[in-house]
């Protein structure tokens, strides 16, 4: 049934979007038997399923020119270059800090269109400037927004997670409001994490490894010990809280 796409805000057959790309999803779900471990927050049970969220935004024309034009690009650059740091490499690399914050702000801005994505929640407006930077790429994000990315590390001495869980975790944006009043959502994919903050905070920026500089062409990327993260480790603990509790369809090993 025809309906408005929410890029072109034409109205057309719309198909099945993704916030996380499934370029990051999949291998997880094929190495898993097509299913991964869901922990939803709020009251569902923690249970396995292949049914990453997703929803009905895109016309097919939308859809296919931001995977070839905005996805694409961004995952083979954060992919080389997440390669080449876990081997020993330069821990940076050259793309648009413009381009990589494009990428990222269209994440959210699906996610928070997708109902299931509950922890998004972006002002109207907000919305609307995101869209329109999508459309336009010579409009660039970092000028409403900060937009940090790090190689997810566990520093825990022992019993920590490795690698290659951390390759594998999938978190899904997630926001909170710091004491600065400045809207911070967090996301993960693919062993890296993303921090985006609202509005932009240039000071901070300009002082912590990781940051995108506008108008840089240098894409920087720092370890990120998951354990600094709030917002994932409120997560982990709801979760872990959830298995104590019974709260899981999943059988023990």
């Amino acid at each position: 049934m025809p309906a408005i796409c929410a890029l072109c805000r034409r109205t057309s057959e719309l198909c099945d979007s993704h916030a996380i790309p499934k370029a990051f999803i999949r291998p997880i779900l094929r190495a898993s038997g097509g299913s991964a471990i869901l922990i939803p927050s709020g009251p569902s049970k923690i249970r396995r399923g292949g049914d990453v969220l997703k929803g009905r935004l895109l016309c097919v024309a939308c859809e296919q020119w931001t995977n070839k034009h905005i996805d694409a690009p961004a995952i083979r650059f954060l992919s080389d270059l997440k390669r080449q740091v876990d081997c020993g490499g330069a821990r940076k690399g050259s793309f648009a800090s413009s381009d990589l914050a494009i990428f990222a702000t269209s994440v959210l801005w699906k996610a928070s269109l997708i109902s299931g994505y509950s922890s998004v929640r972006l002002e109207k407006s907000l919305r609307e400037t995101i869209r329109l930077d999508i459309l336009d790429r010579s409009r660039s994000p970092l000028r409403v927004c900060s937009v940090r990315i790090g190689r997810l590390i566990d520093r825990t001495p022992v019993g920590g997670f490795d690698m290659k869980s951390l390759a594998d975790f999938i978190f899904p944006p997630s926001g909170h409001v710091t004491a600065t009043k400045q809207q911070v959502v967090t996301m993960a994919m693919h062993g890296l994490v993303f921090e985006l903050g609202f509005p932009r905070q240039r000071a901070t920026s300009f002082r912590t490894p990781g940051y995108l500089k506008d108008g840089s062409a240098t894409i920087m990327l720092p370890d990120f010990d998951i354990f600094n993260s709030p917002t994932i480790v409120n997560a982990l603990v709801a979760g872990y809280a959830k298995e104590l509790g019974g709260h899981s369809t999943l059988e023990a090993s």
